[in-house]
């Protein structure tokens, strides 16, 4: 799993999740916030109004990344799988699953 754009986590050598105590306070803040009623674009301009840093070091938060991060289910330690699918092995085309095979959500994954 890419971490790059996993804010509050690293991953190790063996792509084991680590979190980053730092940025894990800003997933945490995130959600209270959100849970106590605040829209994500008031909790963007909150964190740009703080200077608070996302994951390449700006201060640049959008509603659109927050509204993302608050529906990935990778927030709560689960796993969705097979959101898409090869459609065409020769080409190697990939699509959403829309419905066309099953998902399998994983609960409390540690992968």
């Amino acid at each position: 799993m890419s971490t790059k754009r996993f804010l509050g986590y690293d991953s190790d050598e063996e792509g084991h999740l680590i979190v980053n105590r730092q940025q894990a306070k800003i997933v945490i803040r995130l959600y209270e916030e959100f849970l106590s009623g605040k829209t994500a674009d008031y909790i963007a301009r909150i964190f740009k109004a703080e200077k608070i840093r996302n994951w390449d070091g700006k201060y640049n938060w959008h509603a659109s990344t927050l509204d993302s991060m608050l529906r990935n289910e990778k927030y709560m330690g689960d796993t969705i799988l097979q959101k898409s699918y090869t459609a065409d092995f020769l080409s190697k085309r990939r699509v959403v699953n829309d419905g066309d095979l099953p998902k399998y959500h994983i609960k409390n994954n540690s992968v």
